[in-house]
């Protein structure tokens, strides 16, 4: 059963100007080391980078009510399965409170924005 349903939307442009003024501190808030290591060998960065964020945002929106604090976005890990299928992965603190749940992601680009989607349900 669908229990909550987030969604977020970054402009690729806004993600590229930020990156261009914060650079690696930017990075360091939003992406994990491995996150960081897709990034680098992307040559799409903002596509990518503004992908990362619209999703992470979407799971936490989800999130809100089931955890105690809103976690730090950096905390959120999004990696890519061999077929492309985005998989999120959360540090083992968040995992335990969220046992009874499952988390999908879904992350689209177009010419301007990333939108994504994250949908919270329960397992059965």
């Amino acid at each position: 059963m669908i229990r909550a349903v987030g969604l977020d939307i970054c402009a690729i442009e806004r993600m590229q100007r930020l990156h261009d003024r914060y650079g690696e501190r930017l990075l360091d808030r939003v992406l994990s080391p491995d996150e960081r290591e897709q990034f680098m060998r992307r040559r799409d960065q903002s596509l990518f980078l503004a992908g990362r964020f619209a999703a992470k945002e979407a799971v936490i929106k989800v999130l809100t009510g089931h955890l105690e604090c809103r976690p730090a976005i950096r905390q959120i890990e999004i990696i890519n399965e061999e077929s492309g299928k985005p998989r999120l992965l959360l540090p083992p603190a968040m995992q335990e409170p969220l046992r009874r749940f499952d988390i999908l992601v879904s992350i689209a680009h177009e010419r301007q924005n990333a939108v994504a989607v994250a949908v919270l349900s329960t397992r059965e």
